[in-house]
């Protein structure tokens, strides 16, 4: 009877592994998928269904995009999203409603990124560069723009330490599409700007 015992605790205790590895495997499976599909998922959405014609705010070329300077425009992402105003200043940057006073170029912070930096969906003083403004007195330069890239990032940094930025700090975001969009969107050429593909 003790052998009994003995057999059932330890055919439980297996049942009990199998049952915990197979819910650890689910939990890793899910992640995976999800950490997949996020950068599928936004290069469908902004090669099909993005309509960049429709914004005010952006100067667009054959090959290349940036934002127009001293410019104020809506700007919406897709349908369904809200529509945002959206302001420029004299480089060309996304700023607040307030840009009257010239940001300082010196001892500033570069923020590059792509839609998450320029903010999709938010009005500026939400997004991260609207933020981190507030904390730093106006020295936040927003370099951020949607479908973005690597390249795109340091050809940008390059025209801004040409046209007199002296940055204390340059922060890059990253994820994901950023692969995406390096690898399928942009083409770098040396000491030219990246071009779409």
């Amino acid at each position: 009877s003790d052998n009994y015992f003995r057999r059932r605790i330890s055919y439980s205790s297996i049942y009990l592994c199998y049952f915990l590895m197979g819910k650890l495997r689910l939990i890793i499976i899910n992640f995976l998928v999800l950490i997949f599909l996020f950068p599928i998922f936004d290069l469908i959405v902004s090669n099909f269904f993005l309509k960049v014609d429709g914004f005010a705010c952006h100067k667009i070329d054959k090959f290349y995009y940036e934002l127009k300077k001293n410019c104020d425009g809506n700007y919406q992402f897709k349908s369904s999203f809200p529509f945002n105003k959206v302001y420029t200043d004299a480089y060309g940057l996304r700023v607040g409603k307030n840009r009257g006073k010239e940001k300082i170029r010196s001892n500033s912070i570069l923020l590059f990124g792509d839609s998450q930096t320029f903010g999709v969906g938010l009005e500026y003083e939400s997004t991260v560069a609207g933020i981190l403004n507030k904390k730093f007195k106006n020295n936040v330069h927003n370099f951020g723009m949607g479908s973005y890239s690597p390249s795109v990032y340091l050809y940008k940094l390059q025209k801004a330490l040409k046209d007199g930025f002296e940055p204390n700090k340059i922060i890059v975001i990253l994820d994901l599409s950023d692969v995406i969009d390096e690898g399928s969107r942009w083409i770098k050429y040396k000491d030219k700007k990246p071009q779409l593909k």
